[in-house]
């Protein structure tokens, strides 16, 4: 990386709070746009002033949060108003939760770093996580901003969603958090109850599917066995507790391992190791195991179990069902449930391609120590699974009962996919499903400063360090998929791949492609205020094949995936020659890609949203009204001066006319964000009043509180709850 003073690398954001108008940089801005657009971004912790995690600290030590994964950074939320005519307007602030203070609290520079009784209480980034052996699990709210309205409110509330953590809501208008959505009692902790934390560790979906014809919001919560996770969560206790001997026992058998590569002797070495820690967490499960029995197992861990949770935005509590197979079995997640879908007659639950689960979430408990980081991610690390397994629950059978039954698809959608989104209509009980499958593109993994490039066997850059490790290892489709609800069999089904070979890209008239398929959106999705019956329309980003991104890890864990279209060794070719974004343009009828834009060399888009065009009267003859609106894109782009790095810019393309390019370009000196997630769109930003649902956060965790069994450590904690968290709610 360049020593230039100026210069900005790929990933750089800001956790200041904004509010600025965005400058009009080419184009213009088109007099029928309107509404408000919400984007999620994940924004460096307490310990950073943003993004980059510095390799060191202003006083010379290490920084233990180097390199680590993006998604562990805090919630920003960008806010874009359009409403004032010629005009967008940025506003962002971060969404502070309770836990938050608490990592500010005991952080390392906060008011508790020296005290010695909070030794242990800070957050430390393991894996796809932020911890604390002690305070429990940090919920960031970085992913997504779900829509929902209540009937009778004339503007929509938002919510600000994380895969392991309840969604919060927050104002429209200031971003200021409200409350949580369900009681901390009402969401089941995926770590045992045993370890009481003040904050657990809750498993749902960043994607919550709103209902706005019957005002219904569903959510799940699910726990995995204690077989599942019990090495983790012994990996975790042992090393933050007694930290200095694990780290230098471990050191001595990652170094063995990494020079014999013999994994089956690192296993049983790793083995013995834990078996003779007497102390943490993973200590203190396993000798109560050995006093109380093999029953203790089942008795102190959660079970494979998955609840399906309604809200209707107003009811004090969640209604609530354990979900059953047709055998009357707990449903296994073995990946995660990141995405929900809903028609008129069905909830479906998905076991979703993004392995944000704690075999991942606690993979990395020392990040600042290479050689363990890389032994332990060798020995747990695998595939996604090359499909999609997914659960019906019929709406209809949501009663008064404890249970109700969800049917797994016999044959699953036969690609991984992360998202996926259906028609609401489902006629004859034929479920659409249209889905975008990241195939052998795994978004669970992150660029770590051992890694070397696929391409070429050089070290990755240390500008790209902590992003998704998203290099593709093989060609991206997307799916169309119709399915008996009765049967849950796929009657019809149809793949779209659209290959670029970059050898023929200087002449090739067309340009499009569907490399690494990523997000999408269309008009109507996730709206408060209509259900779109046939998605006719799709908006896909399609990411570039670019060599910094491709790590030798991630081709060696996918070289062999069962169902590639390209092989490994082509694909390698084209990573090194490069293949640039695109945006295009899917018509589901035809199933085709209808219009597209190829982004220059090293324009990297992020984020997607259909914004509708602004019409008085009825839509002209003629026109669509899935293409009638505008696309908002997130970029960060190479400046013309490589020594000056990237620049972040939002463009705004005709949904009918994406091959024109941008009708305008938005940017600012201070428009900064490493990476930006998922959004939505609504037509105002309003302060919601006189709100009937309203979690008070002190009676809230003082429930839990009162659980701690060991009255010195309730007291510490009581003391940092009333002190630094209680007094800003």
């Amino acid at each position: 990386m360049t020593a230039n003073p100026n210069f900005r690398p790929f990933i750089f954001g800001t956790r200041n709070a904004t509010d600025f108008t965005l400058n009009i940089l080419q184009g213009q801005m088109p007099e029928d746009l309107y509404g408000v657009v919400y984007l999620a971004a994940p924004s460096g912790s307490v310990n950073s002033e943003g993004l980059p995690y510095p390799e060191k600290y202003p006083d010379g030590t290490n920084n233990r949060e180097y390199a680590t994964p993006l998604m562990n950074g805090d919630g920003m939320i960008y806010k874009i108003d359009f409403n004032t005519p010629g005009q967008a307007q940025l506003q962002t602030k971060l969404l502070k939760t309770p836990c938050y203070y608490a990592d500010e609290a005991t952080c390392r520079t906060g008011p508790l770093a020296n005290e010695k009784h909070y030794k242990h209480y800070f957050f430390r980034n393991m894996g796809i996580a932020r911890l604390s052996p002690i305070l429990g699990a940090r919920n960031m709210l970085n992913t997504a901003v779900i829509p929902f309205q209540r009937q009778g409110e004339s503007s929509p509330r938002l919510l600000a969603t994380y895969d392991v953590g309840r969604p919060f809501e927050f104002d429209p208008q200031s971003l200021e958090l409200i409350t949580p959505i369900g009681l901390n009692t009402e969401w089941v902790a995926a770590t045992p109850p045993l370890l009481r934390f003040p904050f657990p560790l809750a498993q749902s979906t960043a994607h919550p599917v709103f209902d706005p014809k019957t005002r219904e919001l569903f959510m799940v919560n699910y726990t995995k066995s204690m077989e599942t996770l019990l090495s983790s969560i012994q990996l975790l206790g042992d090393s933050l507790l007694d930290a200095t001997r694990s780290e230098e026992e471990l050191d001595k058998i990652a170094e063995e391992y990494l020079r014999t590569e013999d994994k089956q002797t690192a296993q049983q070495a790793l083995t013995r190791l834990l078996a003779r820690s007497e102390k943490g967490i993973g200590g203190w499960l396993r000798s109560l195991i050995s006093k109380l029995g093999i029953k203790a197992i089942d008795t102190t861990a959660p079970p494979d179990q998955v609840f399906l949770m309604r809200w209707n935005g107003q009811d004090q509590n969640l209604q609530k069902w354990r979900v059953l197979d047709t055998e009357g079995k707990d449903l296994r997640i073995q990946q995660c449930m990141h995405q929900l879908g809903i028609t008129e007659d069905y909830v479906l639950l998905a076991d979703s391609s993004f392995k944000f689960t704690l075999d991942t979430l606690i993979n990395n408990p020392f990040p600042h120590n290479p050689r363990i980081d890389r032994f332990i991610r060798e020995l747990i690390g695998a595939p996604m699974l090359p499909y999609l397994d997914i659960y019906l629950v019929k709406r209809s059978e949501l009663s008064n009962a404890a249970t109700v039954q969800a049917r797994k698809m016999p044959t699953p959608v036969p690609l991984e996919a992360i998202h996926f989104s259906c028609n609401y209509a489902n006629p004859n009980n034929q479920i659409t499903l249209y889905a975008a499958h990241n195939t052998a593109a795994c978004a669970a993994e992150w660029l770590r400063p051992y890694d070397t490039q696929a391409t070429d066997g050089q070290p990755i850059e240390q500008q790209m360090m902590s992003l998704f490790a998203i290099g593709a290892m093989d060609m991206g489709r997307i799916g169309k998929f119709v399915i008996d609800a009765a049967s849950g069999e796929i009657k019809q089904q149809e793949l779209l791949h659209v290959p670029l070979d970059p050898e023929k890209q200087a002449t090739d008239p067309d340009g499009k492609h569907t490399w690494s398929v990523g997000l999408y959106t269309y008009r109507g999705m996730i709206a408060p205020d209509e259900q779109v019956d046939a998605i006719r329309q799709l908006y896909l980003v399609s990411t570039a094949l670019d060599h910094r991104t491709l790590s030798r890890y991630i081709y060696r864990l996918y070289q062999n995936h069962p169902k590639r279209l390209v092989s490994p060794e082509r694909l390698l070719e084209y990573t090194r020659k490069g293949v640039p974004y695109n945006l295009i343009r899917v018509d589901t009828d035809s199933m085709q890609v209808a219009d597209f834009y190829a982004f220059p060399a090293d324009y990297n888009m992020f984020s997607v949203q259909f914004i509708p065009r602004k019409r008085q009267g009825a839509l002209p003859e003629g026109v669509d009204p899935a293409q009638d609106g505008y696309l908002l894109c997130t970029m960060v782009n190479r400046l013309p001066n490589q020594q000056e790095g990237y620049r972040c810019e939002m463009w705004l393309f005709d949904a009918a006319n994406l091959s024109q390019g941008p009708v305008a370009v938005l940017g600012h000196p201070e428009l900064q964000y490493g990476f930006t997630l998922h959004s939505t769109w609504i037509a105002q930003a309003v302060s919601p009043q006189n709100t009937p649902y309203r979690i008070d956060i002190r009676q809230d965790y003082d429930a839990l509180l009162r659980t701690i069994w060991w009255l010195p450590k309730r007291r510490r904690i009581r003391q940092l709850f009333e002190q630094y968290i209680y007094p800003h709610f």
